[in-house]
């Protein structure tokens, strides 16, 4: 299964260009109909689709054994750019969730709060790394190689990392910022990507753990929408 989502920020049709194109905010009067239309594409994709899983549904005997995937664990454990996310989720750029990823596969990342800068080689933070709330990453193929991932983040005007996404809705405040929920590709929907975002706010600036949910904002990428 492919943890993925994808994101995009937008809303009261404010058009904001600095990573992705074309991405929107999709207005309330809307979703009504885009969750119904999502559903119903859901629906026919788990009828007679020749990829349709049929997995065991019995949830009081499971049968499985986990391990850590050490060569993807070290895809991640980077010293320098992006070097420490959480909120990950992930998400085929094919729309194809139900199947395992192949070479010719594009995955999308993305991440909430984000740690960009340095470790030195006593692995103390250089001075100058920040934190933003979300950043995105981008996978080709299906192997975990050094060469095969590119990590991205906005940058404001003076060249330092910013989040790639924030609010701008009508009630949005100075200082609200999304972490990012799951989300997916739609190919009922002109291959939009749609993402659950929330809505955050640090009630206390001077208590980190201050932070409170102030609403749920669901973002639409466009297909073709990428970076530039």
């Amino acid at each position: 299964m492919n943890i993925l989502s994808l994101l995009h920020c937008q809303e009261q049709h404010c058009h904001r260009r600095n990573f992705f194109m074309g991405f929107r905010f999709v207005p309330a009067s809307d979703r009504a109909l885009i969750l119904m239309l999502l559903f119903s594409s859901f629906t026919l994709i788990g009828q007679g689709s020749e990829n349709t899983v049929h997995s065991n549904t019995d949830i009081e005997h499971l049968d499985f054994t986990v391990e850590e995937a050490t060569e993807w664990t070290a895809l991640f454990n980077r010293r320098s750019g992006w070097f420490g996310a959480d909120g990950i989720y992930a998400i085929p750029l094919n729309a194809k969730d139900n199947e395992i990823a192949k070479s010719s596969t594009e995955t999308m990342f993305i991440f909430s709060d984000t740690m960009i800068g340095d470790i030195a080689a006593d692995s103390t933070l250089v001075p100058g790394y920040v934190m933003v709330n979300n950043t995105v990453a981008f996978l080709n193929g299906n192997e975990p190689k050094e060469d095969a991932i590119s990590f991205a983040w906005a940058k404001d005007g003076r060249g330092k990392p910013k989040p790639l996404f924030f609010p701008e809705t009508a009630s949005a405040e100075k200082g609200d910022y999304y972490w990012l929920g799951d989300g997916f590709l739609n190919t009922g929907i002109g291959n939009t990507t749609y993402i659950f975002a929330y809505r955050m706010r640090n009630l206390d600036k001077n208590e980190d753990w201050s932070f409170k949910e102030m609403g749920t904002n669901l973002i639409a990428l466009p297909s073709g929408s990428r970076r530039h």
